[in-house]
């Protein structure tokens, strides 16, 4: 008895050993993996005021409304405290970032990588950001000197229509312009608050 325990127990052990060494070479095949392919990588960054872009050639943004006229030249940073998602054609939202910070030049002298990350392939139709601190710090160019805000109270969706086509193992690059000069031409200067529905009109996005 112990005899046919012994080779019916090194049988087994024989078969897993062969399953364990046939599923090593699917798997190094990549037969059955669904996660390490077939993704879109998406990068945002911001910028405070970035110049015109040139027309993307994979891409169509929707405009956002036209910067204001009464631009003016000032030197300090910009904060910002917001969220990104992108949403499908078929009404799907995939958050891309939750609760990051970026800080900025108001004249668009640098640029903050605020994500890069994957997303499934798909044609997507919308940016959206949400933003709970928006903060300047000037340091010249305004009568006023020192912290200012967007008057945040509760978290401002700005959303920005977009046609874009993220392909499998691609990648796409966007810009989030702040347009800080244009919306800060609205600061009180009683309050040291800008309204928030300027701030939202005039931030754009631009898919590099």
């Amino acid at each position: 008895m112990n005899t046919l325990t012994n080779g019916l127990a090194r049988h087994a052990r024989a078969a897993l050993l062969a399953a364990t060494a046939a599923f090593a070479v699917l798997a190094a095949n990549g037969c059955g993996n669904v996660t390490a392919g077939g993704l879109t990588e998406v990068t945002v960054d911001v910028s405070g005021d970035a110049p015109s872009p040139a027309p993307s050639t994979t891409a169509t943004v929707m405009p956002a409304p036209a910067r204001s006229s009464h631009e003016i030249t000032l030197e300090g940073d910009v904060e910002v405290d917001f969220t990104l998602a992108l949403v499908s054609e078929t009404g799907s939202v995939v958050q891309l970032v939750e609760d990051i910070r970026v800080e900025v030049d108001v004249q668009g002298d640098d640029e903050a990588r605020a994500v890069s990350t994957l997303v499934p392939p798909a044609r997507y139709t919308e940016l959206r950001m949400t933003f709970t601190r928006v903060r300047v710090e000037i340091i010249s160019g305004l009568p006023i000197i020192g912290p200012v805000d967007v008057e945040i109270e509760e978290p401002l969706l700005v959303a920005r229509p977009l046609d874009l086509e993220a392909q499998s193992e691609g990648s796409v690059a966007m810009l989030v312009d702040l347009n800080a000069p244009a919306w800060l031409a609205a600061l009180d200067p009683l309050t040291r608050k800008i309204d928030p529905a300027v701030f939202a009109s005039l931030v754009e996005v631009v898919v590099r």
